[in-house]
């Protein structure tokens, strides 16, 4: 079995915070090239000492080499021992406090080449030295390892180059480090996941990873190890032989024992449900665009399907997670949401198709087929905010100067402000600056929500059942546009009564939100789609439930 991850203990804001200087420098190169994450350092030979073999290998110097992705190169070289005899600096300046584990830097592995000595100074906001040591770097990518926290600039001094009469070339600079577990280093890996093909919830996927490490770093009482310098959303990156099994950010990092280490993780959706969305009120708005702006608020990647982005919803978002009010619009859509093992959020329509069978050769005897209850109705309450004329107070306090936020428990429209100044304001919420300390009053009018039942009901019901309908009342962006689809669509999915958990032994890829086939009991295949998956990552052994119908 082969497991790697990879968990970038970066500082994911100081890149693009970064201000770049090296006075020494060629003519031609883009210092800001090492402000990329995707640079692939040109190839080319140059006068270096045993740079340029003869055998046509090493393509030739372009005439015109401006605007090629070169990275920094000095203009100075090294003398006969490696040495510059004037060490080239860069200077990297930022405008914010950041913290990091080290540095990563990569030289030119297209020829071995790398700087054997440097030396790094951190330096605060005043200007003030925090820190000074003096690194060996072995390899084209090396990490220098050392706790920095708050620090405003870095200069770095290039000393020596590993082979002589050597330019320094510089590819790009990570600031923190990228620690990679492999099968000797994981005890245990496990990947729990789960879609609600109604979006009546969003779950989220969880990882668990314990690992095995006598790195000091890993200590978490250690001030001056990693455990200092972890931001949110640091991410790891998982992989399964040779498949990409998604992006996790880290949750919670505990140890039993100094040389066992666990580390919780969640994907995206787990993200962005530790962040709150001021909501709106919304009339005939493209769904795409509600969730354009529920994203931009998270700051999350997304993909979206075009088809159910273009699809008009009326209706309300009270302030609430990101994630809850992902839900509301996938909900009303009739999206299915998942991360789908990659390092974004996918909002797509239900497939149609099948995309894998479960045969009776990839499973075990550890099965169980359940018959769920049987739903004879479902009835969607549909919602119509009609605004109202008539202004009421709604909110009255003694407030300090200063700017505050101020959230109100049901929509509103048409706010004034007295006592301050109104800088913004939504349909839940309002955005004032106080200037002089005193009694803030607002006043606004409210919305009438004008409610509909919407109901779809078995036409008969088997000898001896009883009446179960289901009722759904807070799907505030169901109007009387959507509402009859949207009970169907309930109504519909509760028929699919057979859940079947079982065990998979060679698990292909499958996945939760997949229709699928599976060899069940009796002879039967039961059609459905795969609800939730614990996959054991060192075995690939996958325990699941599919819920659908007998075939």
């Amino acid at each position: 079995m082969s497991l790697s991850i990879s968990w970038r203990l970066l500082d994911i804001t100081a890149k693009g915070d970064s201000s770049l200087l090296a006075s020494d420098k060629q003519p031609f190169v883009d210092i800001n090239d090492l402000k990329r994450d995707d640079l692939a350092p040109t190839i080319a030979a140059t006068w270096e000492e045993d740079f340029f073999p003869m055998d046509g290998s090493m393509p030739l110097f372009p005439d015109e080499p401006e605007g090629l992705p070169w990275g920094w190169w000095s203009r100075s070289m090294s003398d006969l021992n490696g040495v510059f005899a004037a060490p080239p600096e860069l200077t990297i300046t930022f405008t914010e406090n950041h913290t990091s584990v080290g540095l990563t830097f990569d030289f030119y592995s297209p020829t071995d080449d790398y700087c054997s000595e440097i030396r790094i100074r951190w330096y605060d906001a005043a200007d003030g030295l925090l820190a000074d040591k003096t690194f060996y770097p072995d390899r084209p990518r090396y990490v220098a390892y050392h706790l920095v926290e708050n620090y405003r600039k870095i200069v770095v001094t290039f000393l020596r180059t590993a082979k002589p009469y050597r330019y320094v070339k510089l590819t790009g600079i990570l600031y923190g480090a990228i620690k990679e577990f492999t099968d000797a280093d994981i005890e245990e890996a496990t990947l729990k996941e789960a879609v609600n093909p109604l979006s009546a919830e969003l779950p989220y996927s969880e990882l668990m990873v314990r690992v095995f490490s006598e790195d000091e770093d890993f200590a978490i009482t250690n001030p001056k190890g990693i455990y200092a310098a972890l931001q949110q959303r640091q991410p790891l990156l998982v992989k399964a032989e040779g498949r990409e099994l998604g992006t996790y950010y880290l949750n919670e990092w505990s140890s039993t024992a100094e040389i066992s280490t666990t580390l919780t993780a969640t994907d995206l959706l787990g993200v962005i449900d530790k962040t709150d969305f001021l909501g709106g009120m919304y009339s005939n708005v493209p769904a795409g665009d509600i969730v354009a702006e529920i994203m931009a608020s998270a700051g999350a990647e997304y993909e979206m399907d075009a088809a159910l982005a273009s699809v008009p919803l009326s209706g309300w978002i009270p302030v609430c997670t990101h994630r809850e009010a992902l839900q509301q619009v996938a909900f009303a859509l009739g999206a299915i949401v998942t991360c789908g093992r990659t390092d974004r959020i996918h909002i797509q329509a239900p497939t149609a198709s099948v995309a894998a069978h479960i045969s009776y050769d990839r499973k075990t005897y550890e099965e169980k087929l359940t018959l769920r209850p049987l739903v004879t109705g479902v009835e969607v309450t549909a919602h119509s905010y009609k605004p109202e004329t008539q202004e009421k107070e709604l909110y009255s306090a003694e407030l300090s100067p200063g700017r505050h936020d101020i959230l109100f428990s049901e929509p509103v429209h048409g706010i004034t402000v007295t006592g301050a100044t109104l800088v913004s304001t939504g349909a839940n919420h309002a955005v004032i600056d106080v200037s002089v300390a005193g009694t803030v009053n607002i006043a606004g009018k409210g919305y009438i929500d004008n409610t509909q039942l919407f109901g779809v009901y078995a036409a008969s019901l088997p000898a001896g059942e009883k009446r179960n309908v289901l009722q759904i009342k807070d799907a505030t962006l169901i109007s009387p546009a959507n509402a009859k689809a949207a009970a169907q669509r309930v109504y519909d999915y509760y028929q699919q009564r057979y859940e079947n958990e079982l065990e998979i032994v060679t698990a292909e890829g499958e996945q939760p939100g997949q229709l699928v086939t599976v060899d069940s009991m009796y002879g039967r295949v039961i059609k459905g789609r795969i609800e939730w998956l614990r996959l054991d990552l060192a075995t690939m052994i996958a325990t699941g439930g599919v819920v659908g119908v007998v075939e």
